[in-house]
């Protein structure tokens, strides 16, 4: 079927309605009159220029009257139209002008010094450039200097155009890469422009924006449709694209009935809307909205009709430039409710037939193929490159068909049931990661699926070592990586989960209003190798799930197969961690003495898939009661609390300082949100029958109190709330009426607040004080910007840890019972440190501390023999501390106790509670031992009592019927407590690094030890690469300032000299050792405190 040409069509319409408006462009108006009149003077003009027929003409013009009129010359001399954008760099046009030998540029005044650049070391094909102006053209001639000269036009004539004639050259990679020019006829245009006339019933009253870019061939829509049935081309002002209010104060202001554009563009529209007054109809002019060029979701349909409404027909479009325009149509009614399912693209149009292949045969109804186009009106391929095109436009494969070739799409689709086509991505989106084929469309549509996500795209990345990765780019509500990818685990194998969520505020767009991909930010990378080759990628999928699990519990973007677990920060916690989802993800159970044999991702994977497997069994919730039975540990919480003449013995304070403006309404829903995800928050203790038991109170009636203080017009404001406050955690709690948890928010400057919580050790401990400040934090985030939290749904309460652990312990006591009796067959003697004061009759626990931060060198060297020696940094500091405690009691038998997390089961992380154990750590060595083969003896002995590390410590006391002691702990007299931010310096970064960008900076704030519960307690934080830093809490019952200040600075002069000699004798090191004045810890001075700041970088209030 032949159609009209396009410029005769135009000139009926003009003599049809001459005065009517052609082209709308700010407050010019022109009309279908004068807008021939113009496209004739110009087509006089190329025919003066002695231009031969399907000579390629570039144009130079902004969207207008002016461009309009040319395209239609051009057409109507039989010479092919090739738009170019001034903004498109200049070697990237003269290199468009060289592959098309393109002869003439028009262009206007305005851009004429564009063109003479352009000119300049532009092609030798180049020989005139036309210039427009408001009452004739001018002709120059061209030379390679960029030098033009006043030309006379030649005379002779192009021909007149037939209907397989050539007419347009659009190149299909826009404004980059080197592109394919893509040569189209008069037909195949034509046919597609009446076709879509025809379905919409379009007509006179049109009124069509021009969005698309020029030099993109969905322009000719833009031009054609209004021009065509005496409609108005609406031309959108230079730079209102992406202005969103601007672009939609336009559409309205102009009444457009039709546009055409890209999803990309439709959201930015849509959430522009969002932001408007709801109730009144967005465009009530605005009919079709027709989209093509990339995948339309149902919930982008769904958010459009909740703030526009139905009166626009939504039309999703699909094709390629190659078979011209587009080839199939949905005229979106009804949607999916699944808001991340792909719409399909409908049925094709007119004189169009869709194939989906499977192989040499059709793809039945749901089978997956690659699409081919079959139609007559296709444009004539690949301009001047018949290799190409004949690679793209093959033959037929539907046998009988009156059309010979088909255009391979390199698509992949299948027919619905209705026999409308389901686009599911480009077959060169398909790639393999780890060895697993990827498809990346698919991947989008699962991740987009999740609640808060706007819009997705994928890229496949090349990391440092050569290896692919998948990056995942997002709009919407920014996600926590870490609980992003635990949800996506769900939906997707490990290996085809991104390694990298990149959240924007919007994505960037090309020219013509897609995603811009070659513009989207590279990812970080960090480099965690080793000397033992911590480069090397994963090598199976196996590994790349124990990769998975160290990459989580780690922390850390990307870890090499052969890094030591020991040189990137492993310690005995994290051990557990990793063990917990070693048997979660490869029902596998491992000890820690497997994991520090094996301390590599190679090497542990090995182990592992070598291992006997045992189904993962999660924690089951109990049945609803009228109260509940406690856990071991909080038993024998609940007995000293009784019994104990200190009321504020076991009060667990936290302080923090944000700095910003602060909506205490917010705040106080946040702390409300809080207690009501968490039932440890609103949980008491009685006695029932004999025995503590906790009870559970609902939410709704619980109150969540907090308190308000002014210190913003005191002198001194921070330092007097951190006093007051720190008075005021010391008061006791009633464990039987509650609550357990008390909040103050002290204002103490303009925009700056002290945040102080303070619980009872039998609802919390350190690990879930940081979960009610990340929880809190991120309520408050939400409610201040009125979204949904991104918290994951907890699916246990501490109540069901509770029942579970009791009926493991009962299961596994024989076993547990027989380590610690054999490591107490004998009783451990009492350690004799120097008092300066006598032993109290009854214990005491008051206490005062010092600091001290070792020296750089001596901290790395430290960390260089633990990994040496394959042992945690934990163990070196351990063995260090029997050593001080050797040189001041002589003594070669020492007991240490040690707090650790007992969360060994995965479904404890984001858990409240009392997880903790305190582990009884006994090491038997001698003098003339050196200091490797003590850190040697400590590891063994760490390393057996982890794994048994689930077992209470109340428990181990009545195994070995330790002694009762009223003046003093029964076991240890020290403990230490060993807290590592492997990773934080590198991850995190300083708090206010952290919150640069935030509306509130959270920092943790460190008023000091009050309370001790044994003679000497020491924390060793280390954070990163940096120094050491050690703590010392002393008893000031039991000793003066003085010794423990000894104590800090005899441990720092042991630490030179093991690191120096560790192979001396620990004897030759006591004897040697030098005392050193410790160096001051400022951080201590300031009262800043030494935590985790990585839990806290990802909640910067208000931070995007």
């Amino acid at each position: 079927m032949k159609y009209p040409l396009l410029h005769e069509l135009f000139d009926n319409i003009s003599s049809k309605y001459p005065s009517r408006t052609a082209v709308a462009n700010g407050q010019q108006e022109v009309s279908y009159e004068a807008l021939q009149q113009r496209s004739l003077q110009l087509a006089a003009s190329l025919q003066d220029a002695g231009l031969e027929k399907e000579t390629v003409v570039a144009t130079l013009l902004p969207a207008g009257a002016d461009l309009a009129a040319t395209t239609i010359a051009l057409f109507r001399t039989g010479l092919i139209y090739m738009p170019l954008d001034p903004r498109i760099p200049i070697i990237r046009v003269q290199n468009m002008l060289s592959i098309t030998g393109s002869k003439v540029i028009v262009t206007n005044k305005e851009l004429l010094d564009t063109a003479r650049n352009i000119v300049k070391g532009g092609p030798d094909s180049l020989q005139y450039v036309l210039v427009l102006d408001d009452v004739a053209t001018q002709l120059f001639s061209v030379d390679k200097a960029g030098t033009l000269a006043p030309a006379a036009f030649p005379g002779n004539v192009a021909q007149n155009d037939t209907e397989t004639d050539s007419c347009y050259i659009f190149f299909t990679s826009g404004t980059t890469g080197s592109g394919k020019p893509i040569l189209g006829s008069h037909q195949g245009l034509s046919q597609y422009i009446h076709w879509e006339i025809k379905e919409f019933g379009l007509n006179e009253n049109c009124r069509v924006s021009q969005l698309a870019q020029v030099t993109f061939d969905a322009s000719l829509r833009d031009l054609f449709v209004p021009l065509c049935t005496g409609g108005t081309l609406c031309v959108l002002p230079a730079d209102a694209k992406f202005q969103m209010p601007v672009l939609i104060e336009w559409l309205k202001a102009q009444k457009v009935s039709l546009i055409h554009c890209v999803p990309s563009i439709f959201r930015l529209l849509t959430r522009e809307l969002e932001q408007q007054p709801v109730g009144s109809v967005a465009f009530p002019d605005l009919k079709f909205i027709l989209m093509a060029g990339e995948m339309l979701y149902a919930k982008d349909i769904a958010a459009w009709r909740r703030v526009a409404g139905t009166t626009t027909e939504l039309v999703n479009l699909y094709g390629a430039s190659e078979t011209t325009l587009v080839k199939t149509f949905h005229r979106i009614s009804e949607i999916p409710e699944d808001g991340g399912e792909a719409l399909h693209v409908g049925q094709p149009i007119d004189q169009a037939f869709i194939a989906v292949m499977n192989g040499n045969r059709l793809a039945r109804i749901g089978e997956i193929g690659e699409i081919y186009i079959i139609t007559h009106y296709t444009s004539k391929g690949y301009f001047a490159d018949p290799v190409k095109t004949a690679e793209r436009f093959v033959k037929n494969p539907l046998e009988g068909s009156s059309v010979p070739l088909a255009y391979r799409t390199g698509d992949m689709g299948r027919y619905r049931k209705d026999r409308s086509i389901e686009v599911l991505g480009r077959q060169d989106d398909q790639l393999k990661i780890n060895g697993i084929r990827v498809e990346l469309q698919e991947l989008e549509q699962i991740i987009l699926e999740t609640a808060g996500i706007a819009q997705v795209v994928i890229k496949a990345i090349e990391s440092p070592t050569g290896a692919m990765e998948l990056a995942c780019y997002y709009t919407g509500v920014a996600q926590d990586a870490t609980k992003l990818r635990s949800v996506l685990k769900e939906k997707l194998s490990d290996s085809v989960l991104p390694a990298y969520f990149i959240h924007l505020k919007e994505f960037p767009l090309t020219l013509n209003g897609k995603v811009d991909k070659a513009a989207l930010i590279k990812p970080e990378y960090k480099d965690n190798t080793d000397a033992a080759g911590g480069s090397a990628v994963v090598a199976s999928a196996s590994e790349t799930i124990m990769e998975d699990i160290w990459r989580d519990v780690f922390k850390m973007k990307q870890i090499g197969r052969n890094a030591s677990f020991f040189s990137i920060g492993g310690t005995s916690l994290k051990a557990i961690r990793v063990i917990s989802q070693v048997y979660k993800r490869f029902e596998v159970m491992i000890t820690i003495n497997d994991l520090f044999a094996n301390p590599t991702i190679a090497t542990l994977t090995g182990f592992v898939e070598k291992g006997s497997k045992k189904a993962f069994t999660a924690i089951r919730p109990v049945a609803k009661q009228d109260t509940y039975e406690v856990s071991a540990v909080q038993k024998r919480i609940w007995a000293i609390d009784q019994f104990s003449d200190n009321g504020a013995l076991y009060n667990v304070p936290e302080f923090y300082l944000f700095e910003g403006p602060l909506d205490t309404a917010a705040f106080e829903k946040a702390l409300a949100a809080l207690v009501g995800r968490h039932e440890i928050l609103r949980t008491t203790f009685e006695l029932i029958n004999g025995e503590p038991r906790q009870r559970i109170h609902d939410a709704a009636s619980w109150n969540v109190s907090l308190k308000l203080y002014d210190y913003s017009n005191e002198a001194s404001p921070l330092d007097k709330a951190i006093a007051f406050s720190t008075e005021a955690a010391l008061e006791p709690f009633d464990l039987q009426n509650g609550p357990l948890l008390r909040t103050t928010l002290l204002k103490t400057g303009k925009d700056e607040h002290l945040f102080v919580f303070v619980t009872h050790h039998i609802v919390s401990d350190a690990w879930s004080q940081e979960i009610i400040a990340r929880d809190v934090l991120a309520f408050y985030d939400a409610f201040n910007e009125g979204k949904q939290t991104a918290l994951e749904p907890l699916k246990i309460q501490y109540k069901d840890f509770a029942a579970w652990h009791n009926e493991r312990l009962t299961s596994r006591s024989a076993d547990h019972r027989a380590f610690w009796k054999a490591q107490f067959a004998e009783a451990a003697p009492k350690l004799k440190l120097p008092l300066d004061y006598p032993r109290p009759a009854q214990q005491t626990f008051n206490a005062e501390e010092v600091s001290f931060r070792l020296n750089e060198k001596v901290s790395t060297a430290l960390r260089s023999l633990a990994v040496q020696h394959k042992v945690s940094g934990f163990n070196a500091v351990m063995a260090l501390v029997k050593l001080l405690l050797y040189k001041h009691t002589a003594q070669q038998d020492i007991v240490i106790g040690s707090p650790v997390a007992d969360r060994a089961h995965a479904d404890t992380d984001n858990q409240i509670g009392v997880y903790f154990n305190t582990l009884p750590l006994r090491t038997r060595f001698s003098g003339t031992d050196n200091f490797t083969q003590l850190l040697g003896k400590v590891a063994e002995v760490t390393l057996r009592a982890f794994d048994h590390v689930d077992y209470p410590f109340e428990n181990v006391l009545e195994d070995i019927d330790a002694e009762f002691d009223k003046q003093r702990n029964s076991l240890f007299d020290v403990g230490l407590t060993y807290i590592s931010f492997m990773n934080a310096a590198s991850d995190a970064g300083t708090a206010d690094q952290q919150a640069e960008d935030a509306t509130i900076t959270v920092k943790g704030i460190y008023p000091g030890f009050k309370y001790i519960k044994s003679d000497l307690w020491i924390k060793a934080v280390e954070n990163g690469n940096e120094p050491f830093v050690f703590v010392l809490a002393y008893n000031t019952d039991l000793f003066k300032a003085s010794f423990a200040t000894k104590l800090m600075d005899d441990l720092n002069g042991l630490a030179a000299l093991v690191v120096e000699q560790p192979s001396a004798s620990l004897d030759t090191l006591i004897a040697n050792v030098k005392t050193q004045s410790a160096e001051a810890d400022e951080q201590k001075q300031q009262h800043v405190r030494h935590r985790n700041l990585e839990v806290l970088k990802n909640f910067r209030v208000g931070a995007r």
